[in-house]
Parts: C-alpha cells; sequence; structure tokens
C-alpha cells in the first residue's frame, strides 16, 4: 500500500541539512597568484585590499624557513617552553586544558599529547617563532609598513571545523603542513545570513547556521548567498580581507598554519603611498619589531587588540587644524565624535578611563591639536592597550572562567566530614570537574595551607577560604553578543560530567546545615543566598552568559 502522506511531502529544499556550500553551486576558485608573479604592493592594495576580495598566494609561504623547519622535533627542541593558548577542535565547545592551564599549554607538552586529544593551537605566535617567517614583498612598503597588528600560530592534528564567522582584521594565513578548504562569502551578503548579533561597533562575529547541517527551512534566505572556496595546499597563503565571512576545514595528520594580520583600517586609505616600494621579489624576515602587538612566549598575550592607527586616526581628525578643548569637556567631546564605544558600557567605560589617565584631564585646562599630534605611534600603541582587555589573554584566564560561587562550593564538597580536614585528592577531582586546571587546583590549595604542611584543616580552610575566593572576583567586559538559535553549537556541547556537578546537591544540603550548627564547618551563609536577601551579584556569570 502507498502511504498517503507520501503524496504530500514537501518538496526537499536544495541543501536542507546538509553541509555548509550545498545550498547553491560555487562561483568559483578564489583568485590565484603563482609565488613569481605576486602582485605588487600597489596593485594587490587597489585590486585586493580596498575592493576587498581574497586572493590565494600559490606556494608562498615555501619561501619561509617555517616551511622545512618546523617539524615537531625542531618545536620541541627550540621553542618547547615557550606557552600558548588552546581551543577544542570544533569552535565554540568548551576552552580545553593544557599544563599551563585553562586554555594555556606549553608547545612541548602540546606536540607530546595533541593526537590523542581534542586541542588545537589558535594562538599569538610567540616572538621567538618570528625569525623563521618570511613576508611576502607586498606587505613590507608604503602604506602597508607598521601595519601588521599580530601574528597568529594555528596547530592541530586535522579535523578542525570553524563556524561560519568574519574576523576584524585582514589575514594572509600561510599553510605549512596539511589541507585547508575554505567557503569564502562576502559580507555584502550579511542581510541573509543568522548572524549572532553584536555591537555595531564591532567587526568580527559568527554565524548562528549549523555548519554541518543547515537548516533551510529554518533561514530559507540563505539560498540567496552566493559562495567561492579556496583549496589550501602546504606552502599556500590565503588573503581573507576583514570582515569576509569564511568557513574553514582542516586535514591530514598535521595542520601548522601562521598568519599575519593586517590593519583593518587599511580599506579606508583614500590613496596608496608607495614609498619604499621598488620592484623587488625578495621576501623579509617577520621580526618582533615589525608586529605591532608583540607576545613573547609567556605571561600575558594582545591577541585581537584593537589597532592603534584607527585610534589615532579618529583623534586627529576630531583635533584638526588647531582644535582645542576644555579638559572638563574632553570626555564629552571626544564621545561626541564617536571615539568611544557608546553600544558596550563595560568598554565605554575602560575607554573613558584610559583616555582620562593618558591625556592627563586632571591637571590640564585644555586638550589641544597639538597634545594628539605630539603623541608617537609608541603611544598610541600604549593607549590601545587598555582600551578593550580580553581575560582569555591573561596567564590567570582560569579565574575569569570560574565563578567565585562555584569555587566555594568545591571547596565545601571537598571536606571530610569525619575530620573537617580538606580532602585533596577529592579537592582536585571536584576543581577538574568544573573546568580547573591540576596547575591551579594546586595553587588553591596551596592558599588554603598557611602552614605549607600539607594538612589543610578546618580551621585553615576558615582562615585562608576568602582569600582564596578573592582571586575569583574577576570581573570580564561583556561582549554583549545576543544569540537567538543554538543551531550552531549542536556537536560543540559541554561536558556533562560538569554539567552534573553544577546541579544543586538537594541531599547534602540537611547534613550542610546541621554542620554549620554543630560548627564543624569553616562555611557560613552561601553567597547566593546572601544575594538572594541583598543586591544582585555584580559579578559576570559566565555560565548565563
Amino acid at each position: 500500500t502507498i502511504n498517503q502522506f507520501q503524496c504530500h511531502a514537501k518538496e526537499t529544499i536544495r541543501g536542507h541539512m546538509q553541509p555548509l556550500g550545498m545550498h547553491r553551486d560555487s562561483e568559483g576558485h578564489v583568485d590565484i597568484f603563482e609565488v613569481n608573479q605576486l602582485p605588487s604592493a600597489a596593485e594587490f592594495f587597489h585590486k585586493y585590499v580596498k575592493p576587498r576580495r581574497p586572493a590565494l598566494f600559490r606556494n608562498a609561504a615555501k619561501v619561509s624557513p617555517a616551511f622545512t623547519k618546523w617539524t615537531d622535533e625542531y618545536l620541541l627542541e627550540n621553542f618547547g617552553d615557550l606557552q600558548v593558548k588552546l581551543e577544542s577542535k570544533l569552535e565554540k565547545k568548551v576552552v580545553p586544558i593544557g599544563n599551563v592551564g585553562l586554555g594555556r599549554d606549553t608547545i612541548s607538552h602540546f606536540l607530546n599529547t595533541y593526537r590523542e586529544r581534542d586541542v588545537y593551537i589558535v594562538s599569538q605566535l610567540p616572538d621567538p617563532m618570528a625569525k623563521d617567517v618570511k613576508v611576502p614583498p607586498c606587505l613590507t612598503c608604503g602604506s602597508f609598513h607598521n601595519r601588521i597588528m599580530e601574528a597568529n600560530l594555528w596547530v592541530s592534528n586535522g579535523g578542525t571545523s570553524s563556524l561560519l564567522h568574519k574576523d576584524a582584521l585582514n589575514t594572509l594565513n600561510c599553510l605549512v603542513n596539511g589541507t585547508k578548504n575554505w567557503i569564502m562569502i562576502s559580507d555584502e551578503h550579511i542581510k541573509n545570513i543568522p548572524m549572532a548579533q553584536e555591537p555595531e561597533s564591532e567587526i568580527g562575529g559568527f554565524s548562528m547556521l549549523n555548519v554541518d547541517k543547515v537548516n533551510m527551512e529554518r533561514y530559507p534566505n540563505f539560498a540567496k548567498v552566493p559562495w567561492h572556496y579556496a583549496n589550501v595546499s602546504s606552502g599556500d597563503c590565503l588573503y581573507i580581507p576583514s570582515a569576509y565571512l569564511h568557513q574553514v576545514r582542516s586535514t591530514g595528520p598535521q595542520n601548522l598554519a601562521y598568519s599575519l594580520l593586517l590593519d583593518y583600517n587599511l580599506i579606508h586609505l583614500k590613496q596608496f603611498n608607495d614609498s619604499g616600494c621598488t620592484d623587488s621579489r625578495d621576501y623579509e624576515t617577520l621580526d618582533a619589531s615589525k608586529i605591532v602587538w608583540n607576545y613573547p612566549g609567556y605571561g600575558s598575550m594582545t591577541m585581537g587588540n584593537p589597532s592603534p592607527w584607527g585610534i589615532r586616526d579618529g583623534f586627529l581628525t576630531a583635533f584638526k587644524g588647531n582644535k582645542r578643548v576644555k579638559a572638563k569637556n574632553f570626555i564629552k567631546y571626544i564621545r561626541m565624535r564617536g571615539l568611544v564605544m557608546e553600544d558596550n558600557p563595560g568598554r565605554a567605560k575602560l575607554q573613558v578611563k584610559a583616555f582620562k589617565e593618558f591625556f592627563d584631564v586632571e591637571n590640564k585646562e585644555y586638550i589641544s591639536s597639538k597634545d594628539v599630534l605630539d603623541l608617537s605611534f609608541k603611544d598610541w600603541t600604549t593607549i590601545t592597550s587598555f582600551l578593550d582587555p580580553d581575560s582569555a589573554n591573561r596567564e590567570d584566564f582560569e579565574y575569569f572562567n570560574i565563578d567565585r560561587g562555584l569555587m566555594k562550593k568545591v571547596v565545601k564538597k571537598s571536606i571530610d566530614k569525619t575530620t573537617g580536614r580538606l580532602d585533596k585528592d577529592l579537592f582536585m577531582n571536584n576543581y577538574r570537574l568544573i573546568r580547573g586546571s591540576v596547575p591551579f587546583g594546586k595553587k588553591n590549595m596551596a592558599i588554603l595551607d598557611s602552614n605549607n604542611d600539607g594538612i589543610i584543616e578546618r580551621e585553615e580552610i576558615k582562615q585562608n577560604l576568602e582569600k582564596l575566593l578573592s582571586k575569583f572576583d574577576t570581573e570580564s567586559v561583556d561582549d554583549m553578543v545576543v544569540v537567538t538559535d543554538q543551531d550552531y553549537l549542536q556537536g560543540r556541547e559541554t561536558d556533562p560530567e560538569r554539567e552534573r556537578f553544577l546541579k544543586d546537591d538537594e541531599d547534602n544540603e540537611e547534613d550542610d546545615e546541621n554542620d554549620e550548627e554543630a560548627g564543624r564547618s569553616p562555611f557560613g551563609r552561601d553567597d547566593d543566598e546572601e544575594n538572594e536577601e541583598g543586591e544582585e551579584d555584580p559579578r559576570r556569570d559566565r555560565e548565563e552568559l
């Protein structure tokens, strides 16, 4: 018999619940240049940077010593102690743990473990590694001078998959090992792409499409979006313009790349300055002095910091001629000129504070065009470094990622009810369940163990608990991202064991109350209880966000 409902089935929409790119035929491969036919600096600016067109530089990365040198053995021997940032191979999945802390690893530990782990180096390139990278001649002169904002490093065991997203900076991504397949979409078509809502001042962003199974019924307008592709092999470099949407899949037993990030303000230049440009085809070695944002290989990174050029140009425009403003009106004036990110209150607060301090508003009567013109590029870099801090760049990122109340719960659940002492093994297990690392777990226990005898008594917990919890009194700037559809998160779920731990343990509530009444517990009332009666806790609840 024929099922009557089959006769009325919906017509299948092309690409529905299929991988990104199946919704229509490609417009073709992006433009390709062979390594011996790269465009001049002026040609590259006028044909690709200014109009924002992607291009592939075939074999351009083979000129860099990194192409032959960067084996696991070489990296271990020469850069093994340097630190890098970690991500999961599926973008937006939980942050992995390295031997330095949450989201932070040494190169040696990563290389000795990455083939068996869900980890991916997505990090600022440590400065000592820059000597192995060569910069194409079209990026080393004229208006491109001093416009390399940062250099990044990408290493995985293949099988990575990004969301469909756009980055703020112009990027030259150079592949040393493996292959990468890119889907490229101009942001001219962004009105037909479901994007997470971000402040207008943000140039980067990501789409809520599930790139493995695009729901064309939910997003029928996506069928109108044309796309190009780029197949990148070892030795190739791909240029991705600022805000150009792309989705990337990597293959191969090892995928290793470096990228050079160029100032997004290049697209706003009215003309190209060709000073210092010649017909030379010689590549220049990348060194720390040619990168605006540096990272020595340890300590806090500057990955993703804003462009000093944009801040400088905004102030030069606001104070052109002989303009001067009363110091008491300075902040109001620059806000009227759009030099503060008003659509992000957290960042706006930080920026106002930085501008006040740097221009010494409290001790001046006027701020003039001379004050602005006298600032060197290094000064502008210093100012910019305070404007948009990212807690993920910090060595102590772990303290920003774990809530104070959650940490208190870990300590509470780790106390031996018989002795009143902290069960160190149980503490470490509980701490790891909330995505804490072993190195930081040991640091936390050392804070509680005030006499360093290896035993953490009830009185030590009571005496040092606040000192420990204060480490987690960190405040991050909200990115103000609004996600209206979580379809993109499929396959990127969080750790189920952690989720179980986060649920309230109702069975132990009565025991906890009895312990507190009998004086056996070093804890008073929970922070959550205090906040219910008092003011709302001002700290950022990362889980909700």
